[in-house]
């Protein structure tokens, strides 16, 4: 498995954040969090042009998702994570 440099963007009380927080850990993945109610986080994620509209966003090697994207309804969308992280 390759090592992806992953950053997970949550924010207090999120229950989507948790949801991909433990299925990340539960496989064994190590990221980096930031916390998107920070200013200087958010100020961080404009300068790079990537403008947060809802939790969590999940960059991996300097590529972004969006919570739309990480879920179908209510569930992690297995799929594509399996396909971002495993390869």
């Amino acid at each position: 498995m390759l090592h992806h440099k992953i950053t997970l963007y949550t924010t207090p009380n999120c229950h989507r954040c948790m949801l991909l927080k433990n299925w990340l850990k539960s496989r064994g993945f190590s990221f980096d969090e930031r916390d998107l109610s920070n200013p200087d986080v958010m100020a961080e994620l404009i300068m790079r042009d990537i403008f947060v509209s809802s939790a969590p966003v999940l960059e991996v090697d300097g590529e972004f998702f969006s919570s739309d994207e990480l879920f179908v309804d209510s569930s992690l969308n297995e799929v594509l994570l399996l396909r971002l992280l495993e390869d």
